[in-house]
């Protein structure tokens, strides 16, 4: 992910504040040095073009940060990102650990691996 992917993923997560709770600290979270590597974000597109989710895992947390729009539960994009998901936490080697999901609501998740 580039800084243009970054901004295009927090104006996402800006247009669906009332449900995505975590928009508070994206720039802190933007600003982790796990996006020093690039495929530690990744980004899903609609059919034209437009921004409909984006992930990024944090290493440092064990965690998978996702901007998921209600939406993209219905098209089939948030069973993408968590296939990806479930791909980055196969990669972290982390012996006994159990994903954890926190869900409070429809548009964002936190996944500890």
């Amino acid at each position: 992910m580039n800084s243009n992917d970054m901004q295009e993923l927090y104006d996402l997560a800006q247009t669906n504040t009332d449900v995505y709770w975590h928009a508070v600290n994206l720039p802190y979270r933007f600003a982790s040095w796990a996006l020093d590597d690039e495929r530690n974000g990744r980004l899903w597109r609609n059919a034209d073009g437009s921004l409909a989710a984006g992930a990024i895992r944090q290493g440092a947390w064990a965690e998978l940060d996702a901007v998921l729009p209600p939406a993209t539960w219905a098209n089939g994009i948030a069973d993408a990102v968590i296939a990806w998901g479930c791909e980055c936490a196969r990669h972290l080697q982390i012996g006994g650990s159990h994903p954890y999901v926190q869900t409070p609501t429809d548009c964002h998740f936190i996944w500890r691996f």
